[in-house]
């Protein structure tokens, strides 16, 4: 996968952009002055949000 380089200040401004080019399956390495931070990359499939939150185990049981 390539990266593209991007500075800490332009992600922080421009993460909205960041996060639909994420989702377009482009991937980002995060620098701050010149050293890569983190990196930003799509999900490899997405998961539900209730099992991510845990909310499933939570529910009570549906009666029929």
């Amino acid at each position: 996968m390539t990266f593209q380089l991007i500075s800490l200040r332009d992600a922080n401004q421009n993460f909205s952009r960041l996060i639909a080019a994420v989702e377009r399956g482009e991937a980002f390495c995060i620098t701050r002055r010149g050293q890569e931070v983190a990196r930003l990359t799509p999900s490899p499939a997405p998961a539900p949000l209730e099992k991510l939150a845990g909310v499933q185990d939570r529910l009570p049981a549906a009666t029929p």
